[in-house]
C-alpha cells in the first residue's frame, strides 16, 4: 500500500502570517508525517521474506530480517527468522506430526574381548533421520531439546554349552542412565545349534540440544556376542541385523 505523505504548507509572505499559526502548521505536519512513517515501518516489518539463504549455520547470517528464510546444511533444515527476541526457528517447531527421529542398524558381528569392560553398540548405517545424527558409529546426537523414545533390538548368540547372562543399558553424554539396564540369560548351545535370542526394549529419555545417547553391553562370557544372522532362501527370510535402534520424539 502506497502512502500519500503530507505537504508542508507554503507561505508567500511571512509578514502577514501569525507566528503561532506557523508553529501550529508545523506541529500538524510533523504529527501526520510521524504517523505515516510508523505505519510504513509496520508494513515493511510484516512484509514477506525477500531474502533466502543457503548456509552452513544461521550464525553465518550477520543481520537477518523478520521473515528471512535459510536452509542450514549443518542440520539439513529450513529455518525462519522470527524477530530479534525469538531468533531462528525450524519450520516444524511445535508440530507434533513431524517429530525428530533417527533409525540406524548394523550388520556386523560385535564381539567382546573381555567381560570386565563396557562395550558401546556400534551402528554402521542410518536408514533415516531428522534432527538427529550418528557420530563415531555409537553416539546418537540430538539437534533439539525434547523427550524421546529410544528403542532397540540386539540379536544375541551363545557359542557355549552353558547359559550366560547379558547386560545392556543406556548412557547419556558418557554417563549411565539410572534404571535403564536390562539383564537376560542367553540360552546355551544345544544339539550342535548355537543359542539365540533377541533382546529389545525401550527407554523414555529427556535430552537437550547437543546431548548424545549410547547403548552399552556386557556379557558374563566372551562366547556370547551380538551377531548378524544371514538370510534364508527356503523359505525366503531376510537378514537379521546384529543391532537396530530407533529414536522418536514423543
Amino acid at each position: 500500500m502506497a502512502f500519500n505523505y503530507p505537504q508542508l504548507k507554503q507561505y508567500f509572505s511571512l509578514q502577514n502570517v501569525d507566528p503561532q499559526q506557523i508553529y501550529n502548521d508545523l506541529v500538524e505536519y510533523a504529527g501526520e508525517l510521524k504517523f505515516l512513517l510508523e505505519q510504513r515501518d509496520i508494513q515493511v516489518n510484516l512484509a514477506p521474506a525477500a531474502r533466502f539463504y543457503t548456509v552452513v549455520s544461521t550464525s553465518d547470517i550477520g543481520r537477518p530480517r523478520t521473515g528471512d528464510v535459510a536452509y542450514t546444511a549443518s542440520s539439513s533444515q529450513f529455518q525462519g527468522f522470527i524477530n530479534e527476541s525469538v531468533g531462528w526457528q525450524p519450520f516444524n517447531a511445535g508440530v507434533r506430526s513431524a517429530g525428530y527421529f533417527i533409525a540406524a542398524q548394523d550388520t556386523t558381528d560385535q564381539i567382546a574381548t573381555t567381560i570386565t569392560a563396557a562395550n558401546a553398540v556400534t551402528f554402521a548405517s542410518v536408514d533415516g533421520s531428522f534432527g538427529f545424527s550418528l557420530v563415531s558409529s555409537t553416539k546418537f546426537m540430538a539437534d533439539h531439546d525434547g523427550v524421546y523414545n529410544f528403542q532397540f533390538s540386539l540379536q544375541l548368540t551363545n557359542l557355549d554349552a552353558q547359559d550366560h547372562e547379558f547386560h545392556v543399558w543406556l548412557a547419556k553424554n558418557g554417563t549411565n542412565l539410572e534404571n535403564s539396564a536390562g539383564l537376560v540369560t542367553v540360552p546355551s548351545k544345544h544339539g550342535g545349534v548355537y543359542g539365540h535370542m533377541v533382546l529389545g526394549y525401550n527407554v523414555i529419555v529427556t535430552v537437550s540440544s547437543s546431548d548424545y545417547l549410547e547403548l552399552y553391553w556386557r556379557p558374563d562370557n566372551t562366547q556370547v556376542y551380538i551377531e548378524t544372522v544371514a538370510s534364508l532362501t527356503s523359505p525366503p527370510v531376510p537378514d537379521s541385523p546384529s543391532a537396530i535402534a530407533t529414536i522418536t520424539q514423543v
